[in-house]
């Protein structure tokens, strides 16, 4: 399910991914097919919203999508991520694996 949330976590990825023209007009779509609830920062149906969302951008669900969505998922999606879990992994990968020029 993780990979199914990423894939409504930025706006900009998410309209090339699923290839539709506006994410709001997306996400109110979604809202009136009850995948989504107004205002949540992801739909509650995840799976159901993937292949809706697909659908309506006239594609099939399957990798090339996650691969759209994924190759330009900005950095600030994952700076918005409240999930402790996620939070504590990318907290640990930084410690590990510091930017360049840097030391840990």
């Amino acid at each position: 399910p993780m990979l199914e949330a990423w894939l409504f976590a930025d706006a900009v990825s998410t309209v090339r991914g699923f290839n539709v023209p506006d994410f709001r007009q997306l996400q109110q779509q979604l809202v009136r097919q009850n995948l989504w609830q107004q205002g949540a920062p992801k739909p509650h149906e995840l799976k159901q919203a993937r292949n809706a969302a697909a659908s309506i951008g006239g594609r099939t669900t399957g990798s090339p999508i996650f691969r759209a969505v994924f190759q330009s998922l900005s950095s600030r999606a994952f700076d918005a991520c409240g999930e402790p879990g996620f939070q504590l992994l990318r907290n640990t990968l930084q410690t590990w694996f510091p930017p360049e020029g840097t030391v840990a």
